[in-house]
């Protein structure tokens, strides 16, 4: 390990001109110490502010480091865990389950933030928006992607504004750099899946004939509460999934395939 060695007052270091006291960063092993103390490495970073019922705010910070080892996984010596995580109403980045309120990553457009929303009373008003950027390259855009109704508001200069009924939303929002994943070489879409409800047997299913890997699948209600948000990462050509306990009405249908694409299929439940 390099040894940082200081010289204060010493003989070399003093000066000929007054007694004040000086500390001098020597070089070793080739690393130039007081250059770095001289020019400090500013990381750039975007800090967003969640404004939730008209009442506080709650800041995410996103940090572009280089060193960041992956994007899509919780590192304890690059992220900051959000240790408030007992708030009935909340915003806060994910990753591996993990709520945060400093995400670290090696910036590139294709990268995607789960965003969690959370509330324990209908009608609650979040606002999101950029409260500031430091050292954030000027060709960098925003966007906060609501992917129940796949639409994109970029928070640069504008206010993602959602009300949101009591639940725990932690699959519909996300942070992005492009409208788009560009990296999709084979497009994907709803219509690749049969969904449907199976009033017989009170169940609703996915049929995949293409057996594409689904990572989730969530119920959204007409208000865009989350009834149902189910793990089964598997590739099988039918999931079923049942209705008894849902009262009639239209619902929609969210299923999360590989990438975090989701997808979505307005279905109507009979109720019986």
């Amino acid at each position: 390990m390099a040894t940082v060695l200081f010289a204060k007052n010493s003989a070399k270091a003093k000066s000929e001109e007054n007694e004040k006291s000086e500390v001098i960063a020597m070089s070793h092993n080739g690393v130039n110490y007081q250059e770095i103390i001289n020019n400090p490495i500013t990381i750039p970073e975007i800090r967003i502010h969640t404004k939730i019922d008209n009442t506080f705010y709650r800041e995410s910070v996103i940090a572009f480091r280089e060193g960041t080892p992956n994007n899509n996984t919780y590192n304890r010596f690059f992220d900051g865990r959000n240790y408030e995580g007992g708030l009935t109403r909340d915003a806060y980045l994910l990753s591996d389950d993990k709520e945060l309120v400093i995400k670290s990553i090696n910036y590139s457009e294709d990268t995607k933030i789960p965003l969690g929303l959370k509330t324990n009373k209908n009608n609650t008003p979040f606002e999101i928006s950029i409260f500031s950027l430091e050292a954030v390259p000027e060709n960098v855009s925003i966007y906060i992607h609501d992917k129940l109704n796949n639409s994109y508001t970029n928070v640069i200069n504008n206010t993602f504004t959602i009300v949101l009924n009591e639940g725990t939303y932690n699959d519909r929002f996300e942070i992005t750099f492009s409208k788009q994943n560009v990296l999709h070489t084979e497009t994907i879409s709803i219509r690749d899946f049969i969904v449907f409800e199976n009033k017989t047997q009170s169940q609703l299913e996915i049929v995949n004939p293409k057996r594409l890997n689904i990572n989730k699948v969530m119920l959204y209600d007409v208000s865009g509460k989350e009834i149902l948000n189910k793990t089964i990462n598997t590739s099988k050509d039918k999931t079923v999934i049942s209705t008894k306990h849902l009262s009639a009405g239209m619902y929609i249908v969210s299923i999360k395939i590989t990438d975090n694409q989701t997808l979505n299929k307005k279905v109507i439940i009979s109720g019986n």
